[in-house]
């Protein structure tokens, strides 16, 4: 498939339910994403991952998004992320935007 798009790498920070940072290593989390609207770029099966936390409780994730409708145009895809962190379901879903020139999470 011929397409253009955008990448953005986050480091996460698994927190308790108190908001202080878990420091833990080998905590495996998943992630979940169910699209949503506007899915003006025709996006489906959306592809989900799996990390490790490192010492600090923390893990990487990767975003991108290649879509055949940047290159001659400009699309738009709203997505919704959610976590399981050692195979119990988190709380905290994510509001992914995607567009041909940027991702956003939770607004940002």
């Amino acid at each position: 498939m011929n397409g253009a798009g955008w990448q953005r790498i986050v480091i996460w920070q698994v927190l308790d339910q108190f908001g202080a940072a878990m420091q833990f290593a080998n905590m495996e989390v998943q992630d979940y994403i169910t699209l949503g609207q506007p899915n003006s770029c025709g996006a489906s099966n959306p592809l989900t991952g799996s990390a490790v936390t490192a010492s600090t409780g923390q893990f990487l994730d990767t975003y991108s998004f290649c879509s055949p409708g940047c290159v001659s145009g400009n699309c738009q895809l709203q997505a919704t992320q959610n976590w399981t962190l050692n195979s119990v379901a988190t709380f905290n879903d994510i509001t992914v935007f995607y567009t041909c020139t940027s991702i956003t999470l939770n607004g940002q």
